[in-house]
């Protein structure tokens, strides 16, 4: 009698994670490829993109419009199968803010994507506090004139071995009581910086000897260090930073950093 049980409980959970195995490939449709970003970018960039289960709530968007590119990293209420729901209204809703709306300004970005993103969770008759926290960048490509909104989560530019932060709105994409419009930040880029936006799943990360989270002035530090690299390197070094720092601690959260080097 136990055997079978045994034997139904393994069958049911085969199941279930063969589902979200193949819900992992749809999510992976979504998220563009080495292939799109080298065309999408005219700068060396990377992603560095770690889901804490087979589904994420991160993720990472990218469009290039005549001579600007836009980027962000985006990091859903939860993880898992429930964040890979919202990443996907987040997709589909930043598709439209360019693509149907035509914006292009990173803060009118988030504008029409809090408003998209409300009126999808408000469809249904229960309350939802559903939603994304973002750093959305975009670079043009003839000036190098940065442009940077946020909600939550900050933009990081290396400069000359010093960070720069620039700031978001502390309010997320999403039902929140005292919203505001998002704030709409200029910084002129020269040959040499590093620009990067991330999710708080990496500074969260709990491990080292003490078994505490790492934080974001670690991760920081971090960037500083490793921004005279080239973005494949620096690629690997975080992914090996974290691993290090992780040890045996499960991960915590999803992780998104999405890093562009100006040439």
């Amino acid at each position: 009698m136990l055997e079978h049980q045994k034997a139904e409980i393994q069958e049911k959970t085969n199941d279930i994670l063969d589902s979200i195995k193949y819900a992992k490939r749809i999510q992976n449709t979504i998220l563009p490829g080495e292939d799109k970003l080298k065309h999408i970018f005219e700068h060396d960039h990377f992603v560095l993109y770690k889901p804490k289960d087979i589904v994420s709530g991160d993720f990472y968007w990218a469009a290039k419009f005549e001579n600007k590119t836009i980027f962000s990293a985006i990091d859903c209420t939860g993880h898992g199968v429930p964040g890979a729901f919202v990443s996907i209204v987040g997709y589909n809703a930043l598709n439209r803010t360019v693509n149907e709306f035509g914006l292009r300004q990173p803060a009118q970005i988030l504008d029409k994507l809090t408003n998209l993103v409300v009126d999808t969770f408000t469809q249904s008759e229960s309350q939802t506090k559903d939603g994304m926290d973002i750093g959305l960048c975009s670079i043009d490509n003839t000036t190098l004139k940065l442009e940077f909104s946020g909600a939550n989560n900050p933009c990081v530019v290396i400069r000359n071995g010093e960070a720069i932060e620039l700031k978001p709105d502390k309010q997320p994409i999403g039902e929140f009581d005292e919203r505001k419009p998002f704030t709409n930040h200029d910084f002129q880029l020269q040959s040499g910086d590093c620009v990067y936006v991330l999710s708080d799943g990496y500074a969260d990360q709990f491990g080292g000897p003490k078994g505490k989270k790492l934080k974001f002035k670690a991760l920081r530090d971090l960037l500083i260090e490793i921004s005279i690299l080239h973005p494949k390197e620096q690629l690997k070094k975080l992914d090996d930073a974290f691993n290090e720092w992780k040890g045996d601690y499960e991960q915590l959260d999803d992780v998104c950093l999405f890093g562009v080097k100006i040439k």
